[in-house]
């Protein structure tokens, strides 16, 4: 009944474990943001405050970032001016705040006025309007999921997610490896609560960022690695047990 009862543990933590990898991966439709120039950025959110979706154009204010232009459909960006259509509407603004008329962006009335404005400012004529999907679709995931990799810096190519993955898994074959080795059983208990929380902490809120997961975490992945180390102990003993059948048999055998 007990061996069943830690089974039900080690399957519930690994299945919380790769849910909260696979939770990472979310996302709620298309999501995206890719740097232009200076705090500027393009942004995706398919579901967003007021059920906003689309891309829009975002200037970053410290953590948080603030709305340029909304259902930005078409862009393009020339040195310091970042220009565009949306939903019918041609706009512009100066990055370097330097519009005449003091408000940044400017929107125009007609296409042709929007290009003679463009055109005063040393944009070429042929610059083309780009999409930002296409745009995103031709950047690196890094550059267009900076949040998945804020802590560990696209490290051997890796994202959060699969970074505090591997501290976890780290954490449980630490847990079985401790098992084989560490004699005293009395020590399996603060082993397993401190190898637990650890890879809890660092795994899941250090480097995941937190979140349902990792927060049941704090009190299920104790119990897993302790499964882990009474599993790694049966092994010791089993392997005792083979040595001891061995040199037992090797014995009987010289004797005679």
């Amino acid at each position: 009944m007990a061996s069943r009862f830690w089974w039900c543990v080690g399957i519930a933590g690994w299945i919380l474990t790769a849910g909260g990898v696979a939770a990472g991966y979310e996302d709620r439709g298309r999501v995206y943001c890719f740097k232009l120039v200076g705090p500027y950025e393009l942004w995706r959110v398919d579901m967003g405050p007021r059920g906003y979706a689309g891309v829009s154009l975002r200037r970053r204010e410290g953590n948080s970032t603030r709305l340029v232009v909304p259902h930005v459909q078409r862009y393009l960006l020339y040195g310091e001016t970042i220009a565009g259509e949306a939903q019918g509407r041609y706009w512009l603004v100066d990055t370097a705040g330097r519009l005449e008329t003091g408000r940044n962006p400017k929107f125009f009335a007609s296409a042709s006025i929007w290009r003679r404005s463009l055109w005063g400012r040393g944009v070429p004529v042929n610059v083309e309007l780009l999409s930002p999907d296409q745009v995103a679709d031709s950047l690196s995931a890094p550059q267009t999921h900076p949040w998945r990799y804020r802590v560990m810096h696209n490290l051997l190519g890796l994202d959060d997610n699969l970074w505090g993955f591997l501290v976890i898994a780290g954490g449980f074959l630490a847990s079985f490896l401790l098992g084989l080795v560490v004699s005293p059983e009395w020590y399996h208990g603060p082993l397993s609560v401190t190898l637990g929380v650890c890879t809890a902490l660092i795994g899941g809120f250090v480097i995941q960022g937190g979140g349902a997961g990792p927060r049941v975490g704090m009190l299920l992945w104790p119990l897993l690695c302790r499964m882990l180390l009474a599993l790694g102990r049966t092994g010791r003993r089993g392997l005792q047990n083979l040595l001891a059948d061995g040199n037992s048999s090797f014995a009987h055998a010289r004797d005679r």
